[in-house]
């Protein structure tokens, strides 16, 4: 091994492992116990959320009744959001069909013996470490050694990564399983007779969908760049990509069918869920607004990797496919998201730091070979440094500094975010 590969394999590794120790050492404001009066408030009032509450009670009647259970539970969930006789409503909360985070949730639970909310918080701060390593796995497929280092740095400090990691909630899961799923279908246009890709694929995106209903939007997103790819040139759309690409999300729904009751129990279960979303408080005054909204908060959480990425956008060359695959899943998938009445979060798009890493990264080692010919590695490694500085910045001011005791970031929506940039008050 000469000097060159060990000085990037120890760059790699030190990248890594303050990911990882960003993912999993809890430095978030909301987990902070606030004193008053000289008293210590009651930690577990200040550790959960509520969504995170209902997902540790699913958990916990799951641990108690068994798998078996899963059935009784959604139709109880079911039950309980219907209006009674008397014409009174209770409350939209999150539903329990976000199966694979739970089900594997409940793994770790019976395996280490831990609590709800810890196996729902590892579970979310794994997802977010194989996040990470799947970034930089699947930058290194698209540009190389060089390229999966600088992403992976970018991604190391994404605040929004950081954020969810530290989280008991199905988002950050959920945005790891999407990107997985993206790779996965690189590496199959790339490679179209390989069996292990296509069956990685169609499994991913069987758990995909099993997750969260937005999962929606990433197939979506999949079908419009094979459509696209017939200009393009990412790879070759096969007939066993096409078929993988329904049977997966297919099978999924399937699963969540019987569960539910069948598909007119299926059909109803999200029907309701859909009907009382829209008349919660929270996410009127909360999750809606323009289509330009997960660029405002983007722009606030992440301003150099958004601003790098959209500029990138805009330079874009027939010839260069992983900037075009890239930015065409993004647009793809953003437009239905920008789209969705009471249900936008930046949480919900978890998925796009890699995209946006990977288009940012981009841009610098293309201003770098145009700026710095004879110093370009350096200029890039300085670019890359300066960029993740100012994402651990973000990070902190967000995330960290800002809690007047009243408020921290639980959810990063909007209102939260521009509170915490003093925008408002």
């Amino acid at each position: 091994m000469n000097a060159k590969n060990i000085t990037y394999a120890l760059a790699a590794a030190l990248v890594l492992a303050a990911g990882i120790f960003l993912r999993v050492c809890s430095t978030s404001a909301f987990d902070r116990l606030p004193v008053e009066k000289g008293k210590l408030v009651p930690a577990l009032s200040f550790r959960m959320g509520k969504d995170e509450t209902i997902y540790a009670n699913y958990l916990g009647a799951l641990h108690l009744f068994g798998v078996r259970y899963y059935g009784p539970l959604v139709r109880a969930y079911k039950s309980n959001q219907e209006e009674d006789p008397s014409g009174k409503t209770v409350e939209v909360t999150v539903h329990p069909l976000r199966m694979t985070y739970l089900l594997l949730s409940l793994a770790w639970l019976e395996t280490f013996h831990s609590g709800t909310l810890t196996a729902l918080h590892a579970i979310s701060s794994i997802a977010a470490v194989l996040h990470l390593l799947v970034a930089g796995i699947f930058a290194w497929r698209l540009g190389g050694k060089y390229a999966s280092l600088g992403v992976l740095a970018l991604m190391a400090f994404a605040p929004l990564q950081i954020c969810l990691a530290q989280r008991a909630l199905v988002d950050g899961f959920y945005g790891f399983e999407a990107t997985l799923c993206f790779w996965l279908l690189w590496e199959n246009l790339r490679a179209p007779n390989n069996w292990w890709w296509l069956a990685a694929y169609a499994a991913s995106l069987v758990a995909l969908v099993m997750t969260k209903e937005y999962s929606a939007f990433v197939v979506l997103a999949f079908c419009i760049l094979m459509a696209a790819n017939h200009w393009l040139k990412f790879g070759a759309v096969t007939l066993k990509l096409l078929v993988a690409t329904v049977i997966g999300p297919a099978l999924g729904v399937l699963v969540l069918m019987y569960f539910a009751g069948g598909f007119t129990g299926f059909f109803d279960f999200y029907i309701l869920f859909l009907k009382k979303s829209h008349g919660l408080d929270y996410a009127i005054k909360m999750q809606d607004g323009p289509w330009t909204r997960y660029l405002l908060d983007f722009l606030i959480v992440s301003p150099a990797i958004l601003l790098l990425a959209v500029g990138r956008i805009f330079q874009l060359e027939r010839d260069n496919r992983p900037d075009l695959f890239c930015a065409l899943f993004l647009i793809a998938s953003y437009v239905p998201m920008a789209c969705v009445t009471y249900g936008m979060s930046l949480r919900f798009a978890a998925y796009w730091d890699f995209p946006l890493c990977w288009l940012a990264w981009s841009l610098l080692r293309a201003l770098s070979e145009r700026l710095f010919t004879n110093r370009k590695t350096v200029a890039l490694a300085v670019a890359v440094v300066l960029v993740c500085g100012i994402e651990m910045r973000d990070y902190r001011r967000i995330f960290v500094e800002f809690d007047d005791g009243k408020h921290q970031i639980y959810d990063p929506v909007t209102e939260n975010l521009l509170q915490a940039d003093k925008i408002l008050k």
